[in-house]
């Protein structure tokens, strides 16, 4: 005798059926959570920012009461009256001969309201660059402009940084803008040692600055400021004349600190 078949259960009679919750969100999540505590328990806590983080660069508008009165960056420490005397590499003689370059700190004008530093450097014969820096208040030194050629907030000319505070390496970092300036900085050594004017100096932080279409490096050392500037452009014929390179762009030495 054939099995008589089941009669169909009513729907509203059937057990509720059981749903299985997906899996794989669940297990993301726990993974996510272990590997979060993982790395509070082994990793490094966050560290706060350094070098030009969060720093505008360049900037069209500087705020004067992010401004300090001095720059005394340890690195480039610039008080009025400071005189510093190099020499161009090649030549001998004392300081008011020829192939001496000599750069004198006074107090600055105000540009768009934040207080300077006039930085002039001169040599027997040679057109002085007279530039002029501020420091902000976390010790940042900023290019604010050159006498006779920009100043930032003309035009289209803006601030750009002049050495960060902290010198980090591989930061890079534009050093003014506007017109048609385009210069830009990049850190390539810290707690470096140079060799400058039969001096050896330690903590030395080096900067590539590329400026007037040539790369310009220039280290500085703690508690003295800029010690050796190196360049590509052939040393000048002297005494300087028409057609010789500018003094930013020369190869020379501190021989006589402040």
């Amino acid at each position: 005798m054939l099995p008589q078949p089941r009669a169909a259960r009513p729907l509203h009679d059937r057990p509720p059926a059981r749903r299985r919750a997906p899996a794989t969100p669940w297990l993301a999540l726990c993974l996510a959570l272990l590997a979060g505590a993982l790395a509070a328990c082994g990793g490094s806590p966050p560290q706060p920012p350094t070098g030009i983080d969060e720093l505008v660069v360049p900037t069209p508008s500087p705020t004067p009461s992010d401004f300090v009165d001095v720059v005394d960056h340890p690195w480039l420490a610039l008080p009025p009256g400071t005189t510093r005397v190099y020499r161009l590499d090649g030549t001998t003689g004392g300081p008011t001969d020829a192939g001496a370059v000599t750069v004198r700190a006074t107090e600055g004008s105000r540009v768009a309201g934040v207080p300077t530093t006039r930085v002039e450097t001169s040599a027997l014969g040679a057109v002085p660059v007279v530039d002029l820096l501020a420091q902000d208040a976390d010790g940042n030194v900023w290019w604010l402009g050159r006498e006779g050629e920009w100043v930032a907030g003309d035009g289209t000319h803006e601030a750009g940084l002049w050495l960060p505070a902290v010198a980090r390496l591989g930061d890079g970092f534009r050093t003014a803008a506007g017109g048609t300036l385009d210069e830009r900085a990049e850190v390539v050594e810290v707690d470096g040692t140079v060799d400058a004017g039969g001096t050896t100096y330690d903590d030395v932080v080096t900067l590539r600055v590329r400026t007037g279409g040539t790369d310009v490096v220039r280290s500085y050392a703690e508690g003295v400021g800029m010690v050796r500037q190196e360049s590509a452009v052939p040393a000048p014929t002297l005494p300087f004349g028409s057609g010789s390179p500018a003094l930013d762009q020369v190869s020379m030495s501190l021989v006589a600190e402040p």
